[in-house]
């Protein structure tokens, strides 16, 4: 079992597009403890918090952005949700790429919650920035993800309520949806609002239908 510690002397090579923004982290860094009931969240790895709650801090979600591919995990709950989401896929005779263009409702990108986010804390959100392939080489050109990712925060929070937002793209062996091409986006909300949850019930209740719809 891995824990996350970043050495002073860490000078790791950055995932493919990473970027952290939008606020002073710092200044939201004593807030990020979660007691979690008193028990301590269990996470699949190889990467581990450090802290006592299990679930990552916003350092180790910057440490995750502007790493060599030291991608964090699901808690094992949600890791079992997902695998679980994937058998269903699958077996509908759906794919995972499939499933992700019905996100899509005009437009170049898609913003949506994780479905199956990391480990986190309820004062960091864990987005994905969706982007159509056919359309990727020029978006990433003429807008690029950090331009869209202000407007999509923005647009979702507010221009005041969010906190820091960072977001990367990972590896391409690491991407378990590798033909949309997508971003992990991590907002830290210190307004503890949570202006994703109904947007979360939505895409997860559309993703159990289209399922279903298949099967029937």
């Amino acid at each position: 079992m891995t824990s996350l510690s970043r050495p002073a002397s860490y000078s790791g090579t950055p995932h493919a597009e990473a970027c952290h923004t939008l606020g002073n982290a710092s200044e939201l860094a004593p807030a990020l403890t979660f007691p979690c009931g008193g028990k301590k969240v269990q996470t699949t790895g190889p990467y581990h918090s450090r802290s006592a709650t299990g679930l990552y801090t916003w350092q180790e979600v910057l440490w995750h952005v502007r790493s060599a591919g030291h991608v964090l995990s699901r808690s094992t709950e949600t890791e079992v949700d997902y695998k679980a989401h994937r058998k269903r896929v699958r077996s509908s005779g759906q794919t995972l790429a499939g499933s992700v263009l019905s996100y899509f409702t005009d437009g170049e990108v898609a913003f949506t919650p994780a479905l199956f986010p990391y480990a986190l804390p309820p004062e960091v959100r864990h987005w994905i920035l969706w982007v159509r392939q056919s359309s990727y080489d020029a978006w990433r050109r003429h807008v690029g993800p950090a331009a869209e990712l202000r407007q999509q925060v923005r647009r979702v929070y507010g221009r005041r309520a969010a906190g820091a937002m960072a977001f990367v793209q990972n590896l391409e062996g690491e991407r378990s949806i590798a033909a949309v091409p997508h971003y992990h986006v991590f907002v830290v909300n210190s307004s503890m609002r949570s202006p994703e949850r109904s947007m979360m019930e939505a895409a997860r209740n559309g993703s159990v239908r289209s399922v279903q719809d298949r099967e029937e």
